[in-house]
């Protein structure tokens, strides 16, 4: 299979969509399940399950925050020692998805526990979530500063 050589602006219109497309669906559902709880006339979830998830999610919440942030800080080292602009990009993308998952995967969960129990706090702890989510949105200026891109490297990565 051959590859085929991304420009620095395409690459970088990648990762926006990526990070768009990731944000977008998590609103997404979040506000499918609130029109959803919405329009709900039983007046409750299972409040078995709210004990549960009052305490897990925002464990889990934290947890995949601080592991996607962890992540990101012990790979930028790595791929900062890398040669070439090219193999530092791939793997600073790939970074970037496993710390975008990290966050996307407890904002799901706490936007189906909102939905399970009606419980309104996982709803806000969701949303707060993900507001923060859109903070983590790529830069090509932070990218460039981050990868400690010089010289050549530099050069090329905001060659269009």
């Amino acid at each position: 299979m051959s590859s085929i050589q991304q420009t620095s602006s395409s690459y970088f219109n990648t990762l926006k969509i990526i990070h768009l497309a990731l944000f977008a669906g998590q609103l997404m559902i979040g506000g499918v399940f609130f029109f959803l709880v919405s329009q709900d006339s039983s007046g409750g979830g299972n409040e078995e399950l709210n004990k549960i998830f009052d305490a897990g999610i925002p464990a889990l919440l934290i947890g995949g925050v601080v592991a996607g942030y962890v992540l990101y800080r012990q790979g930028v080292p790595a791929i900062q020692k890398l040669e070439g602009l090219a193999p530092k990009l791939e793997r600073f993308r790939a970074i970037l998805i496993i710390r975008y998952a990290l966050w996307e995967g407890p904002v799901i969960f706490a936007l189906v526990g909102y939905f399970l129990t009606h419980n309104q706090v996982l709803l806000y702890l969701a949303g707060a979530a993900i507001v923060a989510f859109f903070f983590l949105r790529p830069q090509k200026e932070a990218i460039a500063e981050t990868l400690a891109l010089k010289g050549e490297e530099l050069k090329q990565f905001n060659d269009p």
